[in-house]
């Protein structure tokens, strides 16, 4: 699985599709993250393969204000609580929903539920149905506040056009990021996203005074 030169690990992609570059003294961590996303991928694969997937709970990373158990109460879902928890290597952007993409430096936070296939399939169906926008699953490895580390699906879109933020969405999702005690630069980032859509906003009316 692993090939080291010189001491080190060679390049190995990850079945989450991380590459792990860690070297000979961080052997057993790179090993768990392989190994816990290998075991997440083989309970999927087992359940697809008998038929049960759908009726099977799996652990999701909400990083937009799916992360509020309450906001997931309003769509219907049985959820009394979602648990922090952070993604390295993913930076989030909102343009004009929210969205993930690869940053090695960058980490996302926002909270994992435990639901049904049903219940991601509705929510995920919503935002298509709104937003003309499909999010895909891709199996990643999150990190908990004990520092331990947690396998779960995460919904990522490659077809989101790019424009302007909405307004009332920032604030919803910083207040979600806030009540599950997200880092305060964190938070910032997410409002940067106001500031950015007030800015275009502004340019945007002063070119058509010209």
């Amino acid at each position: 699985m692993f090939e080291i030169t010189n001491g080190f690990f060679a390049k190995t992609l990850c079945p989450c599709g991380d590459i792990l570059r860690e070297t000979f003294n961080y052997r057993y961590k790179a090993l768990e993250h392989y190994q816990s996303c290998e075991e997440s991928i083989q309970l999927l694969s087992r359940s697809a393969d008998k038929g049960t997937l759908s009726m099977e709970n799996v652990w999701v990373f909400f990083y937009g204000t799916f992360m509020s158990a309450k906001i997931l109460r309003e769509y219907g879902i049985n959820c009394e609580a979602t648990i922090p928890a952070k993604l390295n290597g993913y930076e989030l952007s909102i343009r004009p929903r929210v969205n993930l993409k690869k940053n090695d430096s960058c980490v996302s936070y926002g909270g994992l539920a435990h639901i049904s296939h049903q219940d991601i399939s509705r929510l995920y169906s919503d935002l298509n149905d709104k937003f003309g926008i499909t999010y895909y699953p891709y199996p990643v490895i999150t990190e908990l506040a004990d520092g331990s580390l947690k396998p779960a699906l995460c919904y990522i879109s490659f077809d989101i056009r790019d424009s302007l933020a909405d307004l009332e969405y920032v604030n919803e999702l910083a207040r979600c990021a806030t009540g599950l005690e997200a880092p305060e630069a964190y938070i910032g980032h997410i409002k940067s996203f106001m500031q950015l859509a007030e800015h275009d906003a502004a340019a945007d009316a002063d070119k058509l005074r010209r």
